[in-house]
């Protein structure tokens, strides 16, 4: 794949000679570079795992804003912490939270993590697919 630096510099390449058209079409090719990479980031992003978060069911017991209902809370929960243990938690269960790992891709379980660690918490390191591809024992 064509890199953004690498599209930049043909683009500026050819407006020394003068084709506009040639021009537009690198640059929309940049664009299109920059819209699939950004994609491919949203996949396990935070704010994808807040749709999963809520349309997989999390937010029926735990709540819609993480705060615990019929489940435990998630806020300043010492459970968060631990990115690792989070990802178990979510694919294999434990105690009365039914495990999620059928139901989830990676990159789904990876963005719930990074929901509830980011965006419910006030934890700052990212889980990747890869990391719960890890946990899983192979890829979903």
């Amino acid at each position: 794949m064509t890199s953004f630096l690498e599209v930049s510099k043909t683009a500026a390449s050819l407006r020394r000679f003068g084709s506009l058209a040639a021009v537009c079409a690198v640059m929309t090719g940049a664009a299109l570079f920059s819209a699939s990479a950004a994609l491919a980031q949203d996949a396990t992003s935070a704010e994808a795992g807040d749709k999963v978060f809520h349309s997989v069911g999390c937010s029926d017991c735990h709540g819609p804003e993480g705060k615990g209902d019929f489940g435990p809370n998630l806020i300043g929960s010492p459970a968060t912490k631990d990115p690792k243990g989070l990802i178990t938690r979510v694919l294999f269960g434990g105690g009365a939270m039914p495990g999620l790992g059928d139901q989830l891709t990676d990159d789904q379980a990876a963005a719930v993590v990074n929901f509830v660690r980011t965006k419910l918490n006030t934890n700052t390191d990212l889980v990747t697919s890869a990391d719960v591809t890890a946990i899983r024992g192979g890829s979903k």
